[in-house]
């Protein structure tokens, strides 16, 4: 991963996160920290129009999750003109298996890419939050974007606001939601904000159906 951990923040979870879960914040701690132990899994993009063959295309490689009698290969194609909804009733997601990674896709301006990769974790509260259609949605922590896109695949809400309040962070967020979801899509649908979360609720108070 090549990535460093910060022995102040470490810190600061021990003493946050210790006293949420006791005794299962160690366990919590020691999967965070073994990113092998971590479980990858690609989310094809319902928008793209080689939607059907790069889900055919993945099904042959990697391992199908989430339950087959909710989450079908039947689902219509959405419309990249509007971006609307077909009647899409779930998350269509494959794991990786070892040894065996997703292959990279570069950002192409004005193309939309054929699945995301994610920490396959990142999709549970998307399952659970139980999005329908027409409901105002709020991503209070958006980037770097999976949530934002998992509910885009559930779903068409009337607005999903995806807030990002770093920048550095924000940016990588506008850069998915472009190489993912319709232009047409994103003027309708989505709004990116920069809001410290803990001002949201005085400045939009019941403003959104969920969060």
């Amino acid at each position: 991963i090549g990535r460093t951990v910060c022995r102040a923040v470490l810190e600061h979870f021990d003493v946050e996160y210790g006293e949420l879960f006791g005794q299962r914040w160690l366990k919590f701690r020691a999967v965070m920290l073994a990113p092998n132990k971590w479980q990858y899994a690609a989310l094809p993009n319902l928008f793209a129009m080689q939607q059907r063959e790069t889900r055919e295309g993945l099904a042959e490689h990697f391992r199908y999750t989430f339950p087959a009698g909710s989450h079908g290969p039947e689902w219509p194609l959405r419309s990249l003109d509007d971006g609307r909804s077909a009647g899409v009733a779930g998350l269509w997601c494959f794991l990786a298996q070892a040894g065996r990674p997703f292959p990279k896709l570069r950002h192409e301006p004005g193309r939309l890419k054929a699945f995301y990769v994610l920490n396959a974790a990142s999709l549970l509260p998307v399952l659970a939050l139980g999005v329908r259609s027409g409901e105002r949605v709020l991503d209070m922590c958006a980037a770097p974007g999976g949530k934002t896109l998992g509910i885009l695949q559930c779903a068409q809400p009337s607005l999903l606001c995806a807030n990002e309040p770093d920048e550095v962070r924000r940016r990588r967020l506008l850069l998915a939601l472009e190489s993912f979801v319709p232009r047409s899509a994103l003027r309708s649908l989505v709004a990116v904000s920069a809001r410290d979360g803990c001002e949201l609720g005085a400045l939009q108070p019941a403003s959104y159906d969920k969060v």
